[in-house]
């Protein structure tokens, strides 16, 4: 060991003669050669590799709302969901909170009821009141309450389905074993597939079941990414509300027989 005269301990400032290595006879701190190596080596510092017009195509970044609420964003992740799937929930990660998922399944949600009740009404347009005589107005305005009341009953159901819906879906996969990600990874599954095809509703006809049919599709590419899991098992976790519906329909449907069948017998 090389001694030195003047060794000042970097802790107490005492001077001492001595070496590196070696303890300060006032503290006992080991002074320490400043220019020894290090046991660590120097890492470069990390940099984003992405390009600034890349920054929502990266797995785990969330979709595009859920980075950032604007009319954009929404309609790029309603595309996304829509037409591509499976990319759009590969860059979905795991915890991004409910509060997106669920704005952007109410906003959807309502714009498609609210059109859809309206068509159903027959007075999408504001004008066509003044095409219906004065004496059967307070008649057709007592026909229409009821589509009235189902206008602001929509934020309420959406609401309502999307939690009811999720709750039974993660059921599903419980029992299924790849609920990996908890309830928020499945809600947000849910909210977006059903906020996505809300708007299917306009379409008459067979737009109900166009959207019942795709947002099953949705969910279980969801499902498959946002729980890790397998095909399989998010099949069974999308499908869960509906055979859960079916068995307490035929359950019903039994007991109605029954019910019936022992009045006869009365």
């Amino acid at each position: 060991m090389l001694y030195l005269d003047g060794m000042r301990c970097t802790s107490c400032g005492h001077e001492f003669v001595g070496g590196y290595d070696q303890a300060c006879p006032s503290c006992g701190t080991v002074v320490r050669d400043p220019f020894a190596s290090s046991s660590t080596p120097w890492q470069p510092p990390t940099v984003d590799p992405r390009p600034p017009n890349e920054a929502y195509d990266v797995q785990g970044d969330g979709l595009p709302w859920e980075v950032e609420q604007t009319v954009g964003t929404l309609f790029e992740t309603l595309r996304l969901v829509l037409l591509e799937p499976s990319r759009a929930f590969s860059m979905a990660g795991v915890a991004r909170g409910l509060g997106p998922a669920l704005a952007y399944a109410l906003i959807l949600g309502i714009v498609g009821g609210l059109v859809s009740t309206l068509t159903a009404m027959g007075v999408a347009d504001v004008g066509l009141e003044a095409l219906i005589p004065a004496e059967y107005q307070s008649t057709v305005g007592e026909l229409f309450q009821p589509q009235l009341f189902q206008v602001i009953a929509i934020p309420v159901t959406v609401v309502f389905a999307a939690f009811i819906t999720s709750g039974i879906c993660h059921l599903g996969l419980m029992v299924g074993g790849g609920a990996h990600s908890g309830f928020e990874a499945t809600f947000r599954g849910v909210a977006f597939a059903s906020g996505s095809v809300a708007l299917f509703q306009i379409v008459p006809f067979m737009g109900d079941l166009v959207a019942f049919v795709w947002s099953l599709v949705i969910m279980t590419i969801a499902f498959t990414h946002l729980h890790r899991t397998t095909t399989g098992v998010a099949i069974l976790g999308a499908m869960a509300p509906l055979i859960i519906g079916c068995v307490c329909g035929g359950v019903a449907l039994a007991a109605g027989m029954a019910l019936g069948v022992g009045m006869m017998g009365l």
